[in-house]
């Protein structure tokens, strides 16, 4: 059965960026083979005005019988110098257009991957921020739940939903719930995470969690390797715990989500849309508002380097002598508005 099969878009990048190059190398080699031919007619020329020189001097030696050889010979070595003018002149206008026409065409390649190359970021950071969205959607749902809520009175009971929720959302490292002081009361993963009893009062999230208007609000804190997860790359997203699950009701704790943010980030970046080539020779960042590496959490530079790049528009690209740079700003998703985020692209030329 015959079947139709596009060519995937990487691919078909690919097969675009091999021609645009084959083209561009055509018209250079092209205008090298004029170089070659306009020197070659040099030597030929180089040769006729020898021989018109020696025909000179033989008309010279014969007296008045070379006197017509002489003239022809003048001739020639006219007819020699307008053959270099027209050559010199047909070769450097052959030359120009080709040039001009390669500057044209990489130019065009380069509107083309580096185009390209920012739609991939924009994609990236896009499914970055959608699945950000729906940790917010989590932990505000889950902070209703009734063995949340009642966790005061059967911590037990709270671990043991935090875990069923755990079981099918392999997106966490942990859920935890705390008093409104601060303390641990509950965790989802209690025998891999000894953090019962430990105090998160002084975490910016927690104290942001603990002024949200009501159940519809939510904080968020920053990528990091959190030492009460073996130090684990995570970030936490948290809302209050009210009294009775009400949207208006009564501050009673805070439920943070432990997001894994390796399994987000790294597996996101190892998902870009790259051909075998661009694989090869690109890197991908998401990188905060300071422009700091935060994904991969593998690259050396995370938490510590920052990756410099045109920040003045939401999405663009650049070129300098060695790299193609481009990237795209979090566009947000529905309600969230994401945290300034950008993912940048590095092709290396």
């Amino acid at each position: 059965m015959n079947q139709n099969v596009q060519p995937s878009e990487a691919t078909q990048s690919e097969s675009s960026g091999s021609a645009t190059e084959h083209l561009i190398q055509g018209i250079e080699a092209t205008a090298a083979k004029a170089s070659r031919f306009n020197h070659d007619l040099e030597r030929i020329i180089a040769n006729i005005n020898m021989l018109s020189l020696n025909a000179l001097i033989e008309a010279a030696n014969s007296g008045p019988a070379g006197k017509g050889f002489g003239v022809v010979a003048q001739e020639m070595k006219k007819l020699a110098e307008r053959i270099r003018e027209a050559s010199n002149d047909f070769t450097n206008d052959v030359i120009v257009s080709l040039t001009a026409r390669a500057a044209e065409s990489r130019k065009i390649d380069n509107l083309i991957v580096g185009g390209r190359y920012a739609d991939l970021a924009l994609n990236l950071i896009d499914i970055i921020d959608r699945n950000l969205f729906e940790r917010t959607c989590d932990v505000r749902w889950w902070a209703t739940d009734n063995a949340v809520v009642e966790a005061k009175a059967d911590p037990e009971l709270a671990c043991r939903r935090l875990g069923v929720i755990l079981d099918s959302y392999t997106i966490y490292h942990d859920l935890w719930l705390a008093e409104p002081d601060g303390t641990i009361l509950a965790n989802g993963r209690p025998d891999q995470f000894k953090v019962r009893g430990k105090s998160v009062a002084a975490e910016g999230w927690f104290k942001d969690a603990m002024a949200t208007k009501d159940g519809t609000d939510y904080a968020v804190g920053v990528v990091h390797e959190n030492p009460l997860l073996d130090g684990a790359a995570a970030i936490p997203y948290a809302t209050a715990v009210r009294e009775g699950g009400l949207e208006k009701g009564q501050v009673i704790g805070v439920l943070v989500v432990m997001m894994n943010w390796t399994g987000l980030a790294d597996v996101a970046i190892e998902a870009v849309r790259f051909s075998e080539t661009e694989k090869n020779n690109s890197t991908c960042y998401i990188v905060d508002s300071k422009g700091m590496i935060i994904a991969p959490t593998t690259d050396p530079g995370f938490l510590k380097e920052h990756v410099a790049f045109d920040s003045s528009e939401p999405q663009s690209y650049q070129f300098d002598r060695n790299s193609l740079i481009a990237q795209a700003a979090t566009p947000g998703f529905e309600t969230y508005e994401g945290l300034g985020w950008r993912a940048v692209i590095r092709q290396y030329l």
